[in-house]
């Protein structure tokens, strides 16, 4: 059991909170890891390594400590062993080796804010970044062509985005906070960006994916179904179960298999650039909160825009370094896909002429020659850099929060918090992303978390300097409550912003999928035997059972003997889990 109980010295009032929740147990299998005798020998280990076209790197290599660390602190793991995979097929030949071994097996292709965030002390990691080739296929002859982009795994949203202006084309992607971010596992959580409302989520323009499953083999999956190819590259089988490509549009990496390659959808844009409109408000000023009625006015402003807008706003806790008597700001940053002087262009001018009752500092409109580039200028300009330390939360915002204006005058007072940074050396930041429009009318993938009904995404973290983990636990209490405060409005998650390291056991299936029983029976299909696990994964909280006669056969949800605490949906999961091991055992 859990308490969390903080005192909180309110921007506007004076509040205290306390929950009172069960987290969901982290019941990682056990597997073979070194020092026991089941463990690969240093010649089995460098056999190994010989196969292999990119590098394998063990504690004992000198170069181990730089390919594990990550840029957060607070995320770093020690793996057993290291594989920077430089292809498909490195990725097969270490999934088949941690499987005939027993190895913890986790992967990642994340740069930046949640770089290796999916490792496991003493796992075997595939390392996906050095995966990076991106390609375009278009026919510029042929002026209704939109041409699609195929990414690796490691690739980022920026070489995406650079991809597609090479050729005149738009795709869509992350928002400058995620620009640097694996186009893999931001695409197989939903993802969303600035084009989002016009053009949808990052997993709808989605055309097709090459998964690595855990017995090596090779998946195409699309719309059409799902072909399976051997290890040698032996076409197996299609299906036209439409499963597979259902979850990985949505339903966060780490469950199903390992992402290695992904096809999207470019589009022609109807003009040669992007308009960028920036805005920023002072939060507080002399003494007076001046940013909360800018926030109100503004929240409600950007989500009812035309859909040819998108962007954020981003709220930023430290005091300024020019200003005295000021603290705190909130950037308001939007892009029109489309022409113009245009209707849908001119229903910014409220927001133009909007000067937040004197808290407005700077007001820019300029044109950018593509959405990456908007997109690169606005990271560029970000104060999130330098930064040793920060963990946050994430979380969506319904309409309803918008329309009524006693619920957004308490939901501003809430956002105002990112002021009260608990340290002198700590701060906050949020970034809130405007959602809406086609970002919420796809029912064909299992996006979750309740993406699709919202109107806003909220991320907010604190950032600390320390070069130890002292101060982590305390650090990690302040943003926890600071996101209960939030979440109070909405709810649910994305795995955008990396698996959420604590989630209520209750509820955490609802706060981060969509159809859940229909993505563990995916689960079950391509990995039977749940050999792929990271915490508060699809299937993650299924364990082989052996204490009940069967052959390791079943599998528990938790650690008690009896079922009678379960609820019939969590009884109906476990039982069909143990049918199918059964089965699968027969056909063996």
């Amino acid at each position: 059991m859990r308490w969390l109980c903080f005192s909180v010295l309110a921007v506007v009032l004076s509040v205290a909170t306390c929950h009172d929740y069960k987290e969901q147990k982290k019941t990682a299998p056990t597997r073979c890891v070194p020092p026991n005798p089941c463990f690969p020998s240093r010649q089995t280990i460098a056999q190994f390594a010989a196969n292999l076209t990119g590098a394998l790197y063990q504690p004992s290599d000198a170069e181990y400590a730089g390919v594990v660390t990550s840029e957060n602190g607070i995320l770093q793991t020690h793996p057993s062993m290291v594989v920077m995979a430089a292809n498909e097929r490195d990725v097969q030949l270490a999934v088949l080796f941690a499987r005939k071994y027993y190895l913890m097996l986790t992967a990642t292709s994340q740069s930046g804010v949640n770089a290796r965030s999916l490792g496991v002390d003493a796992s075997l990691l595939i390392d996906m970044n050095n995966m990076n080739s991106v390609n375009t296929a278009v026919d510029l002859t042929v002026t209704t062509d939109p041409g699609t982009v195929t990414a690796q795994a490691g690739s980022t949203f920026n070489q995406l985005y650079s991809a597609a202006s090479s050729v005149g084309r738009a795709v869509v992607g992350s928002g400058w906070t995620g620009a640097s971010r694996s186009v893999s596992e931001y695409t197989q959580a939903g993802g969303f960006g600035p084009l989002s409302r016009n053009l949808g989520l990052v997993s709808d323009n989605l055309l097709s994916a090459r998964v690595v499953m855990m017995d090596g083999s090779v998946v195409d999956v699309s719309a059409a179904g799902a072909t399976i190819y051997s290890f040698s590259g032996v076409r197996r089988f299609t299906t036209l179960d439409p499963g597979l490509w259902h979850a990985v549009r949505g339903s966060g990496a780490g469950s199903f298999g390992i992402g290695v390659s992904y096809t999207f959808q470019m589009h022609i844009p109807t003009v040669s650039y992007v308009t960028e409109v920036s805005a920023t408000y002072a939060l507080y000023q002399d003494a007076q909160f001046v940013g909360k009625d800018p926030l109100a006015f503004i929240l409600p402003l950007v989500y009812n825009l035309p859909t040819e807008w998108g962007g954020s706003l981003t709220l930023d806790g430290t005091p300024s370094s020019t200003t005295v008597g000021r603290k705190g700001t909130v950037e308001v940053r939007l892009f029109h896909y489309g022409e113009a002087n245009s209707a849908t262009y001119n229903a910014i001018s409220d927001l133009l002429n909007y000067d937040g009752n004197g808290a407005r500092i700077s007001l820019n409109v300029v044109n950018r020659t593509s959405i990456g580039d908007a997109v690169a200028n606005a990271a560029a300009q970000s104060t999130f850099v330098n930064v040793r330390r920060y963990d946050g939360f994430q979380t969506f915002i319904p309409e309803s929060v918008l329309t009524d204006a006693t619920v957004l005058d308490k939901f501003v007072d809430n956002l105002l918090l990112v002021l009260n940074n608990p340290t002198v050396d700590s701060a906050y930041m949020c970034v809130i992303d405007v959602l809406g429009g086609l970002a919420g009318q796809n029912s064909t993938s299992y996006v979750g978390g309740r993406q699709r009904d919202a109107a806003l995404s909220v991320g907010c973290n604190i950032r600390w300097n320390d070069d130890n983990a002292n101060r982590d636990e305390l650090m990690m209490y302040f943003i926890e409550e600071f996101g209960h405060r939030l979440e109070a409005f909405g709810g649910g998650r994305s795995m955008a912003w990396g698996i959420p390291r604590s989630l209520p056991e209750k509820s955490w299936k609802q706060e981060l999928y969509y159809n859940y029983k229909e993505l563990l029976r995916v689960k079950m299909k391509y990995d039977i035997d749940n050999f792929l696990w990271c915490h508060n994964c699809v299937g993650s909280d299924f364990k082989l059972d052996c204490r009940r006669g069967r052959r390791c056969g079943g599998m528990d949800m938790d650690d008690d003997d009896d079922d009678d605490d379960d609820s019939s949906e969590e009884q109906e999961e476990r039982h069909g889990y143990v049918e199918m091991m059964e089965m699968f055992q027969r056909r063996r």
